[in-house]
């Protein structure tokens, strides 16, 4: 059984105006960053999923020993780009994916290892979630059933809507201390 490290770096970074991947943390980019700490973390097999800034991305960062996907439409959401990662990971025996985002640069080597250490202790898992101070985070780590039920799910639509509670465009009453009136 192979375990990628995947990093999903298909988002056009709109609000951001430049693309994620290129910003820099001390010295270098958010994608090297990341890169190269799955590398000190043993992480042997690297893919990076790419979007509509795959030309400008592949300019700027040093992407020998990883292998590229594409994804053509990454407004189809995070599970596309995941979905194009799978159609590079086929290959003979189960795969599994410890699933990282271009913009958590500052996740460690250390942490990335310990979900390796992990995955190799427990055999064929299902999905590991990391928590810190009792909150999910990032990476996940997806076992072979696990990527097989992405590989094949699809996006409905629905008359609901979710908004992203974490800003004052989303509606939701902010906490005075916000400097918001609730």
């Amino acid at each position: 059984m192979t375990l990628w490290a995947v990093v999903l770096a298909a988002g056009d970074s709109s609000r951001m105006g430049t693309p994620k991947a290129l910003l820099d943390f001390h010295g270098r980019t958010f994608l090297e960053t990341i890169l190269t700490s799955m590398s000190d973390a043993g992480l042997a097999h690297r893919l990076v999923v790419l979007g509509r800034q795959a030309a400008q991305i592949e300019e700027g960062v040093n992407l020998s020993g990883t292998r590229v996907a594409l994804n053509p439409d990454p407004s189809r959401g995070m599970l596309s780009s995941l979905q194009e990662a799978i159609k590079i990971m086929n290959g003979p025996g189960p795969h599994s994916a410890l699933v990282a985002l271009v913009d958590h640069p500052t996740v460690r080597s250390s942490t990335y290892r310990g979900r390796r250490e992990a995955w190799e202790a427990a055999g064929e898992v299902g999905v590991f979630l990391s928590r810190r101070q009792g909150k999910r985070g990032h990476p996940v780590l997806l076992g072979p059933r696990a990527l097989a039920a992405a590989r094949h799910s699809v996006r409905i639509a629905t008359p609901y809507f979710l908004p992203d509670g974490d800003c004052p465009a989303s509606g939701y009453p902010q906490p005075a201390s916000a400097g918001m009136k609730g």
